[in-house]
């Protein structure tokens, strides 16, 4: 962490990125999850779920990866604020004992291997992980973008502190998959439903490029070579230059626009 920059000093998070890179540099267990779908207060309905977990060194070709969707089914109709939304179908109303095996499935791993992590890109898979995992006191259950934002001398809200040499860019940072995947994992080839906002994609791309900054950070550290990774170097200026992006991404530009598609019907 730099000192001379202002960016969080949540000392629950700096316990997290210790944790992170120790779990790189010893080769522990990592295992990424993300669900996709809404979340209402401390309810998230995902309708598909990916994760991968191996060891922190292991390349993305030889992770275990799986997933569970139903994300080709028909939406139904939910009452919600004053308006009647369409939604896809929960996994926990279709698909619950698969749903609860995909999860004993990933807790066993974990509770095998000392020191394990299980990291979730933000949203609302904390809440869905404490509601359906058994034993969670044998791993580090964290949120990797809150410990990403802290290496990165950010605030944990995304926001650029004073004193940091972007804080006057306009666009922001943006840390989406949807950014990440194309500008630091782009040997993860994408197809029709392996790509941003997929659960499979999201979770192999999230981990991958946590795992690419730590081991930047940690050549770093060694004084082995500058803070680079897949060829790009990860200066500060540099890292928040790459994911500078506008906040109407193509993703959101979309959404936008079959929405306002649906209300001109």
């Amino acid at each position: 962490k730099d000192p001379a920059r202002c960016g969080s000093r949540n000392t629950r998070v700096a316990g997290w990125v210790m944790q992170l890179v120790a779990a790189f540099t010893q080769n522990l267990a990592l295992s990424v999850i993300d669900g996709e779908g809404p979340s209402f207060g401390l309810i998230a309905l995902y309708y598909e779920i990916g994760m991968c977990f191996g060891p922190a060194r292991a390349c993305y070709d030889q992770l275990f990866t799986k997933l569970l969707s139903s994300r080709g089914l028909p939406k139904f109709c939910r009452f919600d604020n004053g308006k009647t939304r369409k939604y896809r179908t929960p996994l926990a109303d279709n698909r619950a004992d698969e749903l609860q095996k995909f999860l004993d499935e990933l807790e066993a791993y974990l509770k095998q291997k000392g020191g394990s992590i299980l990291g979730y890109w933000g949203g609302g898979e904390k809440h869905f992980l404490d509601a359906h995992l058994d034993d969670a006191q044998s791993f580090t259950v964290m949120n990797l973008l809150e410990a990403i934002r802290y290496m990165l001398d950010l605030e944990l809200n995304g926001a650029v502190p004073r004193g940091h040499p972007l804080f006057n860019c306009r666009d922001g940072v943006c840390l989406s998959t949807e950014c990440i995947g194309p500008v630091f994992c782009g040997h993860i080839k994408q197809t029709p439903t392996f790509k941003a906002h997929h659960g499979g994609y999201d979770s192999v791309v999230t981990r991958e490029f946590v795992i690419g900054l730590c081991a930047a950070a940690e050549r770093a550290r060694l004084g082995k070579a500058d803070l680079t990774w897949n060829g790009k170097v990860l200066d500060v200026a540099a890292v928040r230059a790459g994911w500078t992006a506008g906040e109407d991404t193509g993703y959101k530009r979309e959404g936008e626009r079959k929405k306002r598609a649906r209300r001109g019907k």
